[in-house]
């Protein structure tokens, strides 16, 4: 689970087996905790149980978690990422959406 607060800091919470939690680290949290680095975002979708993506208020992607099949959109896969990490080529974007093995934007 993830949330905004007003602003504009992402803080998460729950399993964090892949870096879902975009903490930097790997260790589950019952309790909201920000997510590393200082991004502002206007959305972001944690609908997915391996992986999270965020949309900041520049419009820029950010993917986080399990890349066992290449989900983040970053040039690598096969690993997982526990920090936010920019998708390039995805600018001026309004959403982000993640699902287990891939993610659609518009």
């Amino acid at each position: 689970m993830c949330n905004i607060d007003t602003t504009y800091h992402a803080w998460c919470w729950g399993s964090n087996q892949y870096g879902q939690l975009g903490n930097g680290t790997l260790l589950s949290s019952n309790i909201p905790i920000a997510v590393a680095g200082d991004i502002s975002f206007k959305m972001i979708s944690a609908s997915s149980t391996a992986n999270t993506c965020g949309v900041s208020t520049d419009n820029k992607v950010y993917c986080w978690g399990n890349n066992e099949y290449g989900q983040l959109g970053i040039d690598q896969k096969g690993d997982y990422k526990t920090t936010p990490q920019i998708v390039e080529g995805a600018i001026n974007q309004d959403e982000a959406t993640t699902r287990y093995k891939n993610k659609a934007r518009k």
